[in-house]
């Protein structure tokens, strides 16, 4: 029991650290792009679905974080946290998403940064970091109700899985 949670913790530390590096490229723009309009996506969980989000829209991942309720808050808010002494609202977006939650679930914070405020999304697990050329990305299938088409950019296939592209910044 012990090694298979060493090995999940050293696989959680290597996609932070790929993170790190990749957040690092992005802010001093030292990347340079080959073969078409590249760019990189951390691919997560919720239930048993996938999703993606664009790292610029990331600022680190989390996990096992104490999540605080919120009295009467909307059923999107699942709470706050500490991070840093700074107060993060944590967001369920499987309640934005339409997506089943259950309480043992969602080990992992994803903290965004936002051009209103930073927050904490609930996510269930992490799969990777990939850089997805622009031009495979197919357009979102509209027909879900209109918060949560407007939620999602696009879709990609990753290791013959359907991924749903996410565009979160605006998510209260």
């Amino acid at each position: 029991m012990v090694m298979k949670g060493q090995r999940a913790y050293k696989r959680f530390e290597g996609l932070l650290q790929e993170l790190r590096k990749s957040f690092e490229l992005s802010v001093t723009e030292e990347v340079k792009e080959t073969e078409g309009d590249f760019e990189r996506y951390l691919i997560f969980l919720l239930g048993t679905e996938a999703f993606a989000l664009p790292i610029t829209q990331l600022r680190e991942v989390l996990s096992e974080r104490e999540v605080i309720p919120v009295p009467y808050s909307p059923p999107s808010v699942h709470g706050v946290i500490n991070c840093r002494n700074r107060i993060l609202s944590v967001t369920n977006i499987h309640n934005l998403l339409q997506i089943m939650f259950k309480k043992k679930d969602a080990p992992f914070l994803l903290v965004t940064r936002s051009s209103k405020f930073e927050k904490a999304l609930l996510v269930d697990g992490l799969i990777g970091l990939v850089a997805i050329n622009q031009s495979e990305i197919k357009p979102k299938v509209s027909g879900q109700n209109e918060s949560v088409d407007r939620l999602i950019t696009g879709e990609i296939y990753h290791q013959e899985k359907l991924v749903t592209l996410l565009d979160l910044m605006e998510v209260g």
